[in-house]
């Protein structure tokens, strides 16, 4: 559940930061960059305080860390460690019982896997070495690990339901990214040498427009200033929301696929800039939780 929180926070205020502080920046608009670039250190502290929620230990203490703080338990006043679901697939709450009574809990652990049963595995390992730790700095105290390990779980669809679904929809998400990511990069290029005045001088002819939730684009033509028409079905980066049908206006053609560039514009390359970061924040959100299940499956003997 940590990741999904996560990817959540960090996918839509980057997004809103970005949207805020890249343009800002490209047009010279010190207040939405300023705004945007809070913004987006905000959003990072979220997602930063967010992932830290878990255990941990040191030689004197353990560490119960949750969203809001650390607190750092002696070994000599822990009684035991137990684990409850969340209400999650995923994820588990842990608890620190102290021989006085008191308990503290940490949130959104996910010790492995994308079913109940594994999860429940993943939790019953992290338990009996959490319990390994205190007999080893209180063996006075020592007691037989009481859990067991949960029996596998002995329906298919169960077991592998969940890593199906939940695979379909990584390889959504991370075609998504990987399409931003390279739509981003390929026109990086074309734009920056528009941002500073390069490529072929021209005019764009709006033609047609097409409107698909609020969001409008136009597709048109561009003309050398003797007339000669050099690409057709193209749109304009940073085009006005109103612009009419025919008129001519002074742009620039880089070479960009379907893409032509206003003729004055510092910041074309904003767009890019966004795409490679909202592109490369996809891959790495929802390709980390991946890539530490695996790494963890290939160290476990």
């Amino acid at each position: 559940m940590r990741w999904v929180i996560a990817e959540f926070t960090g996918g839509l205020g980057g997004y809103i930061a970005l949207q805020m502080a890249v343009p800002g920046i490209a047009y010279r608009e010190p207040v939405s960059a300023i705004a945007g670039s809070v913004l987006l250190l905000v959003t990072g502290a979220a997602v930063f305080r967010i992932l830290r929620a878990g255990i941990g230990v040191t030689e004197e203490h353990v560490l119960v860390r949750t969203i809001r703080r650390t607190t750092a338990i002696p070994w000599a006043k822990v009684a035991r460690f137990s684990a409850d679901p969340t209400g999650f697939r995923d994820d588990v709450a842990l608890f620190v019982h102290a021989t006085d009574g008191r308990r503290w809990r940490t949130v959104g652990c996910s010790p492995t896997g994308w079913s109940q049963w594994t999860t429940a595995i993943g939790a019953y390992r992290l338990l009996r070495a959490l319990e390994g730790e205190r007999q080893t700095r209180a063996p006075d105290r020592a007691r037989p690990f009481p859990l067991r390990p949960p029996e596998p779980e002995d329906s298919p669809l169960r077991r592998w339901g969940m890593p199906v679904f939940m695979g379909l929809g990584l390889s959504v998400f991370v075609s998504v990214g990987a399409a931003g990511l390279s739509a981003g990069i390929a026109e990086l290029g074309p734009a920056l040498q528009a941002a500073h005045g390069g490529g072929t001088d021209g005019y764009y002819i709006p033609q047609s427009e097409s409107c698909d939730k609020g969001q409008c684009t136009w597709s048109g033509e561009f003309r050398l200033p003797d007339g000669t028409i050099t690409r057709r079905n193209v749109n304009l980066r940073d085009a006005a929301s109103t612009m009419p049908a025919g008129t001519p206006v002074a742009a620039l053609d880089t070479g960009a696929n379907g893409t032509v560039f206003l003729r004055d514009d510092p910041g074309a390359w904003n767009r890019a800039v966004i795409d490679i970061a909202l592109g490369l924040g996809l891959l790495f959100l929802f390709l980390a939780p991946v890539i530490s299940v695996l790494l963890r499956r290939l160290r476990r003997p």
